[in-house]
């Protein structure tokens, strides 16, 4: 196949691009930042008498610092985004670090994991009543059926039983028993 000369490009052109600086290459210090701050937020936070007042106000310091760079990128590539990410990253983050410690102990596998332990409790631990004709009695009309069923609903008595939890696990009378280890395990990932 012969080559075309039209679509080859000239000297001018290769000179133009080898003076411009690519795409990838200029983005390539904005990944670095973001690549460092997922680093920095995936290192293993310290553990018992490690876990100090001084050692959250460093990993929250070091968090703020590649924040900010990575939020200062993300202004720069679109200086018209509208979010609350960066902000609730650069400050709400931080600050939370400095209060409550490990933000991972916080994230959505936590959400997620309470929120799958209150559907179990709604789709397995909760009396959801049919009604079938043969168990009313024929004198008792629609709308008597209906408000004998549903005296208690299911969503109630799931609001109960995870309430009935909570304050088996967090209350106060229970604190002699929070110290094993299971229960400091079940504190700390929702399970």
């Amino acid at each position: 196949m012969e080559s075309d000369d039209e679509y080859e490009p000239d000297e001018e052109v290769l000179a133009r691009e080898e003076a411009e600086e690519s795409l990838m290459v200029s983005n390539a210090v904005v990944w670095d930042h973001f690549l460092e701050l997922v680093r920095a937020i995936q290192t293993p936070w310290a553990e018992g008498a490690d876990d100090t007042d001084e050692y959250r106000k460093m990993r929250a310091l070091e968090c703020f610092n590649l924040a900010s760079q990575v939020c200062n990128d993300l202004k720069a590539l679109s200086p018209t985004m509208k979010t609350w990410v960066p902000h609730i990253l650069l400050f709400i983050v931080p600050r939370q670090m400095v209060e409550l410690g490990d933000p991972a102990k916080r994230s959505c596998d936590a959400c997620e994991s309470f929120g799958a332990i209150v559907k179990k409790v709604i789709k397995h631990l909760t009396c959801r009543r049919s009604i079938k004709s043969d168990s009313t009695p024929h004198h008792v009309d629609r709308v008597e059926r209906w408000r004998q069923t549903f005296q208690r609903g299911f969503i109630q008595q799931a609001f109960e039983r995870v309430c009935v939890r909570a304050e088996l696990r967090l209350g106060p009378e229970n604190a002699p028993f929070l110290q094993r280890s299971d229960v400091r395990g079940l504190q700390a990932t929702g399970r």
